[in-house]
């Protein structure tokens, strides 16, 4: 699961970065809290999940679901998706983090050497 996680984190890291630089979020402090508070638990959950040891938990990959859910959905929530570009970007970067969650999920990467016992 760990590239699909440090790429979720960049989408994290994202709506950090963005709650600062975002159009719709210098005017709306809703939408600057909300990407600022759930991209931080975005990034944060991500990076928890790549460090995480075998087996994988795969519910914090669907606690990272839910939060990106909500990030792809809080145009409408928030009332910004008047804004359309802002909405576009941020119901792609919401919609792919969903989806590297939910992959992360239903196919947690095996990769990692087990231990073999002696």
């Amino acid at each position: 699961m760990t590239w699909r996680s440090w790429v979720i984190a960049v989408f994290g890291a994202w709506f950090v970065v963005d709650s600062f630089v975002y159009s719709s979020a210098a005017s709306h402090p809703s939408v600057f809290w909300s990407f600022l508070v759930f991209g931080a638990l975005i990034l944060v959950g991500s990076i928890w999940v790549a460090l995480q040891a075998t087996p994988p938990q795969v519910w914090r990959s669907w606690v990272l679901a839910v939060l990106s859910a909500w990030v792809a959905i809080s145009p409408w929530a928030l009332s910004f998706s008047a804004h359309t570009t802002d909405t576009w970007i941020t119901l792609v970067v919401g919609v792919l983090a969903v989806a590297g969650s939910v992959w992360g999920a239903l196919a947690p990467d095996m990769s990692t050497p087990s231990q073999h016992a002696s």
